[in-house]
């Protein structure tokens, strides 16, 4: 696993090959030793794997609006098979022999290999989680381990990068063959001298791709997926 550390806690991404599912744990940290103490204090995928797929906050890039909500509606080229984009976004209805017979998966969260956890603390103390997976997804997830967090370990909201378009449906098939998407670890950086921009997230694909997408992260908050959708500000 790549471990991030910061304030005695851990995370760390991992991934199963054969069934290509991953996940990202939070666990405590002997900060003299730097290993892990206790059980875990969460788990993304399962977090992920019990969120109703409809209510994720999904985001994309058309190539001319800023960002829109990854939907059918949205992003109709890609709904190859009906249904294909709510597949993407973690419904299991259609997983199966039936049609339009998209492949099982053990868990919507796509295995993690070698993108990191990057972990940004904002100013009112909540630690932020960038996290690339071979979903075709950046995840966005709430690192505090205080019970007292409800969203705690729970994505905030997740972008697809527009690089993947042309290719993301493939992790519905039925002879599925293992593909890398968003693959690389992302950068964040605070910024000055960009309007309405303080904190910036320039990620690349890795293995998945060639190209980058920027996203303004100067807050991390999304009440509503409009909320994500203006957070999207360029792929080139």
């Amino acid at each position: 696993p790549q471990v991030a550390a910061g304030g005695g806690v851990g995370y760390a991404s991992s991934y199963r090959a054969g069934e290509w599912y991953g996940d990202l744990v939070a666990y405590s940290v002997d900060t003299s030793t730097g290993l892990q103490t206790g059980s875990l204090l969460w788990g993304l995928r399962a977090n992920i794997d019990a969120t109703p797929f409809a209510s994720r906050k999904i985001v994309s890039f058309n190539g001319t609006k800023p960002g829109l909500a990854f939907t059918a509606t949205n992003f109709a080229a890609l709904e190859t098979a009906t249904g294909m984009v709510d597949f993407l976004r973690g419904d299991t209805s259609k997983e199966g022999d039936l049609a339009p017979a998209f492949r099982n998966r053990t868990s919507v969260l796509g295995d993690i290999i070698n993108a990191e956890p990057v972990v940004v603390y904002y100013s009112d103390g909540t630690p932020i989680i960038f996290q690339g997976a071979n979903d075709g997804m950046l995840h966005v997830i709430d690192g505090r381990t205080d019970v007292s967090a409800a969203t705690r370990g729970q994505e905030l909201w997740a972008y697809v990068p527009r690089l993947l378009h042309g290719s993301i449906t493939a992790l519905a098939a039925q002879g599925y063959s293992h593909r890398y998407y968003v693959d690389a670890t992302p950068a964040v950086a605070e910024v000055s001298g960009v309007s309405g921009v303080s904190r910036l997230l320039v990620g690349g694909l890795g293995k998945g791709g060639r190209g980058f997408y920027a996203l303004n992260v100067s807050s991390y908050a999304a009440a509503t997926v409009a909320d994500a959708a203006s957070k999207v500000m360029w792929e080139f």
